[in-house]
């Protein structure tokens, strides 16, 4: 009975053993060692046995047993620089490495610790030693390049037989004269083939094929154990070989106590018989280190070191934490300063970089599927300035930075270019990402070294005001008073004047709506001044010096703080500080309320000293809790927020994290997926670069704001919860676009929230509105609109305003009006005095405006008169010049064509009843008034009138109309205009006479006909021919005719008729060719032409040949195509049409005796010629 006591005691104590052991596991978890902060591990090695592990951080060997990590000493006795290729640890009195110098990289070196000193082992191989393999704790194997292959007993090493010029892979010793070697032959450099050797025979046992990077032997004896070729695991053995292809593998295997340890498909797993167990989950592992207890080490791909166990060593490890992947634009040595984000109107990331060693960038971001597409549109933006284009100095960039807003409430984000030395630029956005230097019409005049540039609006008028700090002088104060125009108001602040050569930084710290002032420099106190401006427009500014209120900030003196940061760290609603600091350690403030702060520094685990530049707050990994990125002379670092627990500063998320000086940073998210990224610019050494945020979690709700009006805006967000239950404090967010040191960032918050739950939106306006979005879910990126929109009234008379008061738009408006008086004036002329057809009134038209907006795009963004009067005065003398092309154009090329066509319209008014016959039939009526007939004369008169005004005048217009086109002269006009008021005079009297009115009416139609008659006398004139000389000299072009006889029987030999002498000369040669062609056959070719009289207004021209005679009817002679003989029949068809297009005629008739045909030509004699008197 008491042994069964016994034995029940002794029971239950080892139950109650392995129940403790197995909730031990169940607590295990992922732990950092903060001691390793900022490190990259390259090698790590346990012992098989005990608690003891070392580690290689690329400048010297740790140690660990158990608790934390310590530099391990001795130190290796190394002066130049190598590099560690073989670590193996026995115990803290057994350690091995295995190490390259830089200068003799292809000698493999051993170096041994035996508990008190390190020992040099002589290792006689010609080539380099890679891959290792240990008998025991003081017997090896080793192997690598071109042959080279020892053996070290413990006491010595020699070489041992191999084959020449082979490459091994990896090595596993069964004993001191035979092992299994992965070989790698010269003659064929991508097949791995492995061999057993005993005794320097070799055995072929396999081929693997091409070989991966690692490979691993592990063999209990030579004819089975394990190949691991990269991500596969062979089991081998003599009977059969299998290929574990279940395996999942992403890192190298450890083989512990009969089992492979390895990383797989996010968890740590072990293989062991043919069984695979998933252990626990793990982020990205390079190697698995299993301990006797059952806990880990683990080495991450990116060269830290975590534990996994029950034991709480260090801090809790967050797997959440992104990784940030680096795309440079800037190999060199960057010389870069500050750095800025912009976002156009349609959702466009472009960075700036303000540079003092280059010309400037600003680079437009796209993506594709790979990477990054960076475009430089910093000439087509026109956002650079050259104090002297031709000098190669470094004067010539702007080099501090830029500054982005929305300056005139137009939309546009306009920006402020700050330099080192020189005079700050104003640029205005005009469109399309198109910036124009209106430094010269503005109020605004810096020359000092500008520090940084702070937006508010101080006055509560709805315009960004701003506060430039310069670095000797004392701050200065612009009020904004719309249209591009400021006011310095420095003073007017209550600013005390001694403060000078201090950084201004802006944030609402006390919550009631203004921003309060925060004053820092590189040596010296902090000063807080409270905004106590009063809420409403045009209030006096005053800021009232509130420093006392927090005597752990403001009494104690950092020396270099260079950036002063503000965010919610700990998610209670209100700003907190943070200070980067270049020789005094980083700090954090908590504010506790009403404008109070804390050092909560050490106990945030923030108190580390690390040269800080810059610094900025955001959500990177998405947690719910705001993160702060340091910019330092040196690694750049993520301070992990844990909950606001504690801070975990961390280099090793920055993919290569190299050495730089990072004067400045802006955090905003560049490629558009919904986490935060990064972009830094490094001034003397380092490389401006893009960190690319990984996380890719797709867990944040993004609030993007218009730069108009938006800085000061508070963000609560809140998770929405039963209507029972109070909503929870999700996150606060402060809109600020100056952020870090000299740069501008994105008007947008980002808030890591959980995935589906919904939240709610407060948002408070500078002006104290507030706007509610509910039912807001994390993936989301919401855009928000205008804060404010203006009436249709008070945006007319804004822009009215506008183009009145601001400098550059006045010169523009100007420019334009100028341009537009120019057009209006030659297309007047144009249309009034030159008879131009739709064609050239639209070429012309888009000739000058093609013209200036092209001469205006080459001047665009001088910011002197140039671009009013060059661009101007260029297209009124390139206008000019076009408009008097196109005269001379059209006169050479056209003029003829309407010259005929004011002659047609003379001849058909002449001929028309409505014509010269009609006005002389009024002239009859007033000659023959009667005072007896009164009434009967005056109906006569009135419907004569009524009729000449509804078809005669408009006929006289349109001839009155052409001619002025072609003369620049208005002569019927006035005679018209005249005829018509006397016409109403008659039409509307129920009596004339006795006013001598029918003698004006007579009077004005008399000039009326002189001047018809002196236009039909200057037109016909053009379209006149002498008669005899035209018949005279078409007669001499037909030599082949035996006689020709002319009889004139003219009064006046030689008569003028309408038709250009050239038409009358090739109708004249048709006829005498047909006639030719009709005497062919005979022998005497006889020609009778006569020109006589026809009509009083007629000549007539008819010629008789003696040919075969008419065989036709004679209408059907003048058909187009018509012919008798082989011909085209055109002949007489083109005489009758050009004698008529001038009011003649041509007939055929048979002779009264003899044979052959006589055709008539007639002609209407010249009025030109007649001199008839009116």
């Amino acid at each position: 009975m008491h042994l069964f006591i016994r034995n029940g005691r002794a029971f239950y104590l080892v139950a109650i053993f392995v129940g403790l052991i197995y909730g031990a596991n169940d607590m295990a978890e992922l732990r950092t060692f903060p001691e390793l902060t900022g490190k990259k591990i390259y090698k790590l090695e346990t012992a098989q046995k005990g608690y003891f592990a070392v580690c290689y951080d690329g400048e010297g060997l740790l140690f660990w047993e158990g608790a934390k990590w310590n530099p391990f000493k001795p130190r290796l006795p190394l002066r130049e620089m190598v590099t560690i290729t073989g670590l193996k640890v026995f115990s803290p009195t057994n350690i091995w490495v295995f190490y390259e110098s830089i200068p003799r990289d292809y000698y493999t070196q051993c170096l041994h610790f035996d508990g008190k000193r390190w020992q040099k082992i002589h290792l006689p191989q010609s080539n380099t030693l890679d891959h290792f393999s240990f008998l025991d704790s003081t017997r090896f194997m080793a192997a690598g390049f071109w042959g080279s292959l020892i053996y070290f007993d413990g006491n010595k090493a020699k070489n041992l037989p191999h084959i020449p010029f082979a490459y091994t892979r990896a090595i596993h010793a069964l004993s001191e004269n035979s092992y299994i070697i992965a070989l790698v032959l010269e003659e064929n450099d991508v097949d791995v083939h492995y061999y057993y050797v005993n005794d320097g025979k070799y055995t072929f046992i396999y081929s693997g094929g091409r070989y991966p990077q690692d490979i691993r032997l592990i063999f209990d004896r030579p004819d089975k154990g394990y190949i691991i070729s990269g991500k596969k695991c062979l089991w081998y053995s003599e009977q059969k070989s299998s290929l574990l292809d279940s395996l999942i593998v992403e890192s190298n295997y450890t083989f512990f106590k009969n089992s492979l340890y390895y990383y797989g498909d996010k968890w740590i797993r072990r293989y062991n018989f043919d069984k695979e167990k998933l252990l626990f989950s793990a982020p990205e592992i390079k190697k698995v280190h299993p301990l006797i207890l059952g806990d880990f080490l683990l080495l991450t791909n990116s060269g830290r070191i975590l534990y996994y166990g029950p034991k709480k060593l260090g801090n809790p490890y967050f797997t959440d934490k992104p990784a940030f992947r680096l795309h440079w634009w800037n190999m060199g040595n960057s010389g870069d300063f500050g750095t800025a984000l912009y976002r156009n109107n349609k959702e466009g990331i472009h960075i700036y970089i303000a540079s003092y060693s280059r010309p400037n960038t600003f680079m437009q971001v796209s993506k594709d599927k790979k990477d990054f597409i960076l475009n430089d549109i910093i000439k087509k933006s026109n956002l650079f300035y050259y104090k002297n284009p031709g000098a190669k100095t470094l004067h010539r960039f702007w080099d501090a930075g830029v500054f982005f807003n929305d300056l005139d409430n137009d939309g546009d984000v306009d920006a402020i270019l700050t330099t080192l030395r020189g005079t700050n630029r104003l640029f205005e956005n005009t469109g399309d990402d198109y910036f124009v230097d209106v430094t010269s019409f503005t109020d605004f005049q810096e020359k000092d070294r500008t520090g940084n540039i702070l937006w508010t609006d101080l006055n509560r008028d709805g315009y960004m005001d701003f506060i430039v700090g310069a670095s000797s002088g004392p701050l200065r104060l612009y009020l904004n008073k719309g249209y591009m125009r400021f006011e310095n108001k420095t003073g007017a602040a209550f600013l005390p004047d001694s403060i000078k050569g201090y950084t201004p930084r802006l944030a609402d710290v006390d919550n009631d709506g203004d921003r309060d002032l925060f004053l820092f420099r590189a040596s010296g106190n902090i000063y807080y001044f409270e905004n106590q401006t009063e809420p409403h427009p045009g209030a006096k500014i005053v800021f009232m010096n509130k420093s006392d209120l927090s005597p752990q900030l403001t009494k104690r003196p950092y020396v270099y703080t260079q950036t002063m940061a503000f965010g919610d760290y700990d998610n209670d609603g209100d700003l907190d500080l943070f200070l980067a600091n270049r020789v005094t350690p980083l700090a954090l403030f908590e504010n506790t309320g009403g404008g109070r702060f804390i050092d909560v520094s050490r106990q945030k685990g923030i108190e580390k000293s690390c040269l800080a530049y810059t610094a900025n707050w955001g959500d990177f990994n998405l947690d719910g809790f705001q993160d702060i990125f340091v910019g330092t002379v040196g690694k750049n670092y993520i301070l992990w927020n844990h909950n606001a627990r504690y801070f975990e500063m961390d280099s090793m998320c920055i993919q290569e994290n190299f050495k730089g000086l990072t004067v400045s940073s802006v955090v905003g998210d560049v490629d558009n997926d919904g986490d935060p990224d990064i972009v830094v610019s490094e001034s003397e050494f380092g490389h401006s670069a893009i960190y690319i945020n990984g996380l890719n979690r797709h867990n944040s709700i993004c609030i993007r704001f218009p730069y108009t009006n938006c800085i000061g805006t508070k963000v609560w967000l809140y998770k929405e919860t039963a209507k029972q239950e109070s909503s929870r404090l999700a996150g606060f967010r402060d809109i600020e676009l100056t952020t870090g040191y000299m740069g501008s960032g994105l008007p947008e918050v980002c808030f890591g929230v959980e995935k589906d739950t919904e939240y709610r939106a407060t948002i408070r306006l500078p002006n104290g509105k507030e706007i509610v979005k509910n039912h807001l879910k994390a993936g989301n990126i919401y855009t928000m609109a205008r804060t404010w929109e203006l009436g249709k009234w008070e945006s007319m008379k804004g822009r009215l305003f506008s183009l009145l008061l601001n400098g550059r738009k006045r010169i523009k408006t100007i420019q334009y009006f100028m341009l537009f008086l120019f057009w209006l004036i030659l297309n007047w002329v144009a249309l009034r005095r030159y008879n131009w057809p739709k064609f050239y009134f639209l070429f012309f038209n888009l000739s000058v405006f093609s013209v200036f907006f092209l001469l205006t795009t080459l001047w665009r963004g001088q910011n002197t008169s140039l671009e009013l009067f060059i661009p101007l005065t260029l297209t009124i003398l390139i206008g000019l010049g076009i408009f008097y092309l196109i005269n001379r154009y059209s006169h050479l090329y056209y003029g003829d064509f309407y010259y005929f066509k004011l002659f047609d319209l003379l001849r058909q008014y002449n001929h028309s009843n409505n014509g010269i016959k009609y006005i002389d039939h009024l002239i009859f009526l007033c000659n023959n008034y009667n005072p007896s007939q009164n009434l009967q004369w005056t109906e006569k008169v009135r419907e004569e009138l009524t009729y000449f005004n509804a078809y005669s005048i408009p006929f006289l217009k349109r001839i009155n109309e052409m001619y002025s086109r072609l003369y620049h002269k208005n002569h019927l006009q006035k005679s018209m205009k005249s005829i018509e008021l006397l016409s109403k005079k008659i039409l509307f009297r129920k009596k004339l006479g006795g006013d001598g009115i029918e003698q004006r009416l007579k009077g004005e139609l008399t000039n009326l006909k002189k001047i018809i008659l002196r236009i039909r006398t200057q037109i016909e004139k053009l379209y006149s021919a002498p008669l005899l000389d035209t018949v005279t000299a078409a007669v001499r072009k037909f030599p082949f005719f035996n006689t020709i006889t002319i009889k004139n029987e003219l009064e006046d030999t030689n008569p003028a008729v309408l038709i250009r002498r050239d038409e009358l000369i090739q109708a004249l040669s048709n006829v005498m060719q047909n006639a030719l062609e009709a005497m062919q056959d005979k022998n005497e070719k006889i020609l009778e032409i006569t020109l006589k009289k026809n009509t009083d207004m007629a000549l007539q021209i008819a010629i008789r040949d003696f040919g075969t005679g008419l065989h036709a009817e004679t209408d059907v002679l003048f058909k187009e195509g018509y012919s008798t003989k082989n011909s085209t029949g055109l002949g007489l068809y083109h005489t009758k049409k050009i004698l008529e297009n001038f009011g003649g005629a041509v007939h055929l008739k048979k002779p009264k005796e003899g044979a052959g045909a006589i055709v008539e030509l007639t002609l209407r004699q010249s009025y030109a010629d007649n001199h008839i008197d009116d």
